[in-house]
């Protein structure tokens, strides 16, 4: 028997894709109200079930009062009768507003039909049986990151299949970015000189590559600074401290906070969630002309968390509070109802801007807590929240981490 999902579209479209991917019906029927096609949803719908290869359906639904509403299902009701007869009807009740799905019940009492919830929280679909009791499925992982980009109204720019050069780096020095992840947040000077030096290399006019410090600056950074020269990334030596040559452009991009990246990438492997990627770039539907960078998205349960890594000031010429304003802004658009938003900061952040970072929601893992990233996202896999354990240490050292403790969330 052929089977017919209908579906009422809200800005939410995950709530009526996920059930569809998994289920895999031979037609979906997408209400959609004014205010829905005004915002050109329904045609992003479409888009989407085109390119998953499902059969899409667009029909328009009043929103404006009860009988309005009523009226819309009665016809909706006719469509069905006449053109899916003797299909199995699948009613998402997931999206819309209470009185529309409460509309389509009433209006579709004469057609035999499957009113169901999907609910990503507890990672299931309930159907109410006509026998009044409730079937209960389990989600399964049906999203990939492009299709969860497509519903949030974004394109990937850099979709294409890696070729592997990234991955061999990150596994080339992944015990020098573990040892400078262990040492650096513990060393406040440390950490400030390699970020100077590397945003010195990095902006043009200032010093390139080649560089003089007073040698005083560069003596409490010489054991990163040594790490990083035994490398190969840059030549320095203790004979004339405040002399540094960094290797190039992309030694500098890694001493300026790659490693860090790296050692989110390296922490996401050894989690492995059902997908995620780094660096990743797009660009929105609506205007082609607004392109943004990700440094990491995570996808696991159908939820998606949104990374952005720090390694010095949130951004010197800007507030910490601007900075937090577009992790928020920026996060909550890419993500949207289904997700989560992660600030990963080398840097200690004072109270203030845990605080702000708190009231938009933002989770924070700053300085020595960084250690603790992959407890955190196997926390947020399971649908956990994650408290961090207050960290011990001495500069310069590997910091002392208590077991983090997870909390039901």
């Amino acid at each position: 028997m052929s089977t017919l999902h209908v579906c009422l579209l809200s800005e939410h479209l995950l709530a009526n894709l996920i059930p569809a991917l998994q289920e895999r019906p031979n037609a979906v029927l997408a209400l959609a109200t004014p205010s829905v096609q005004r915002a050109r949803l329904d045609e992003r719908f479409r888009n989407i079930c085109g390119r998953a290869e499902l059969s899409c359906r667009v029909l328009p639904f009043e929103e404006a009062g009860w009988a309005a509403q009523l009226g819309s299902a009665r016809r909706i009701a006719a469509v069905i009768g006449a053109d899916y007869g003797g299909w199995r009807t699948r009613l998402n009740l997931t999206g819309g507003t209470k009185t529309m799905a409460l509309s389509m019940v009433l209006g579709l009492r004469e057609i035999p039909h499957e009113p169901f919830y999907c609910d990503t929280d507890r990672g299931v679909i309930e159907t109410l049986n006509v026998d009044g009791a409730v079937a209960v499925e389990s989600l399964r992982d049906v999203l990939t990151i492009q299709i969860y980009l497509w519903a949030r109204g974004l394109d990937l720019m850099n979709p294409g299949v890696d070729d592997g050069s990234r991955a061999r780096h990150i596994e080339q020095r992944q015990d020098l970015t573990r040892e400078l992840a262990q040492r650096l947040p513990a060393d406040p000077e440390a950490l400030h000189f390699i970020n100077d030096v590397a945003a010195t290399a990095l902006s043009p006019g200032r010093g390139g590559l080649t560089q003089s410090r007073p040698a005083e600056d560069a003596k409490p950074a010489a054991w990163a600074l040594k790490l990083l020269a035994r490398r190969k990334l840059m030549k320095w030596s203790l004979v004339n401290p405040g002399r540094i040559r960094l290797a190039g452009q992309e030694a500098a991009k890694y001493a300026a906070g790659g490693w860090l990246e790296e050692y989110v990438s390296m922490g996401l492997a050894a989690c492995a969630p059902h997908a995620c990627a780094a660096d990743v770039k797009v660009i929105h539907q609506r205007n082609r002309e607004v392109h943004n960078q990700f440094d990491g998205l995570v996808l696991h349960r159908n939820r998606m968390l949104f990374i952005e890594a720090k390694t010095g000031r949130l951004d010197k010429r800007e507030k910490d509070q601007d900075v937090l304003n577009k992790i928020e802004a920026l996060g909550a658009f890419a993500t949207g109802k289904f997700g989560s938003l992660l600030l990963v900061s080398a840097r200690a952040l004072p109270s203030p801007v845990l605080n702000r970072a708190q009231a938009f929601g933002i989770n924070v893992l700053h300085g020595a807590q960084i250690l603790q990233f992959k407890a955190y996202v196997r926390n947020w896999m399971r649908g956990a929240a994650f408290t961090p354990r207050a960290v011990s240490v001495r500069k310069g050292s590997s910091p002392q981490t208590a077991r983090p403790r997870p909390v039901a969330g």
